[in-house]
């Protein structure tokens, strides 16, 4: 948004503002409406890309000149997704438990990443057979409720507060050992 310093209207008539927008350096000016408010809301601008605005005063006869300033306004560059997981392992692997290991995103704006984590039975073909194992901003996951001698799928993918990265998908991560059995 941008905002201005009030008008004065010697006979005390009500000021309603045009307000105009530009890419630095354009010739042509593009309406962003008008306001009885000494600011208002721009929408549909580019990112990363320098405005001048221009604002003149109206109080129901008569126009003010034009008041113009270059660069009001900085958009910011759009955000980019951050990179996708590195390979999936396993750890610390009991007949219930494991712990998913897996190489860092990197994001190029440098936002803070966390990553969500699904698993599932290998070959399992059902549709949304993807449980969640749920989310950490560490490059690790630990996961419980695992069945006993069961070949388990794990995915995980990064997200930067805007954007996911693609699933790092993987098979066969973690093979659960068979519960213990009583010694012969």
């Amino acid at each position: 948004w941008v905002d201005w310093g009030a008008s004065s209207d010697v006979d005390g008539d009500t000021i309603t503002y045009y307000v105009e927008y530009k890419t630095d350096f354009a010739l042509t000016w593009t309406s962003a409406g008008s306001t009885q408010n000494t600011y208002k809301y721009l929408s549909g601008l580019e990112p990363n890309t320098v405005y001048d605005v221009r604002v003149k005063a109206y109080d129901g006869s008569l126009y003010s000149v034009w008041r113009d300033q270059e660069n009001v306004i900085t958009t910011p560059p759009l955000n980019s997704a951050p990179s996708q997981p590195g390979i999936l392992s396993s750890s610390n692997v009991t007949s219930t438990s494991a712990r998913i290991n897996w190489g860092a995103s990197s994001d190029p704006d440098g936002d803070t990443i966390i990553y969500y984590v699904e698993y599932k039975k290998d070959l399992d073909v059902v549709i949304g057979a993807w449980p969640s194992a749920g989310s950490t901003q560490s490059t690790y996951k630990d996961i419980s409720g695992l069945e006993p001698n069961t070949v388990y799928d794990v995915r995980v993918k990064a997200y930067d507060g805007a954007l996911y990265s693609g699933w790092r998908d993987q098979e066969n991560v973690i093979t659960t050992p068979p519960l213990n059995s009583a010694p012969s």
